[in-house]
């Protein structure tokens, strides 16, 4: 009885061990293709997606000129979107509206 107890636990652990690392190979693959997709954006329009400040131009405003606060607060599931900031990095902080809006909208970006 208590050999049975035992292979049984072991099944159960080593299942556990085999989904959590296909769960981890997983996330893997995906950075992957996220970075991917970031890098054929780069090469196709020579901006990082997000920071590409005449996106406007390739898609329309979403709101306001496009690089300001209407822009940013603006919500639309169209192809619309805000213009970045051109600096060659996506920022996630600053003073004006389109540096803290370049992590959020460097997905739009994609997605068109």
């Amino acid at each position: 009885m208590l050999v049975i107890l035992g292979l049984l636990t072991g099944g159960i652990l080593a299942g556990q061990s085999l989904i959590r690392s296909a769960e981890l190979r997983s996330s893997i693959t995906q950075f992957a293709q996220y970075r991917a997709a970031a890098y054929s954006f780069r090469d196709k329009y020579f901006a990082l997606p997000g920071d590409m400040s005449n996106a406007t131009s390739f898609w329309t405003s979403a709101g306001g000129t496009g690089a300001d606060a209407a822009c940013i607060t603006a919500q639309t599931t169209a192809q619309a979107t805000c213009n970045g900031n051109g600096s060659g990095l996506i920022s996630g902080g600053g003073s004006e509206p389109v540096a803290h809006g370049e992590r959020f909208i460097a997905w739009k970006h994609l997605a068109n």
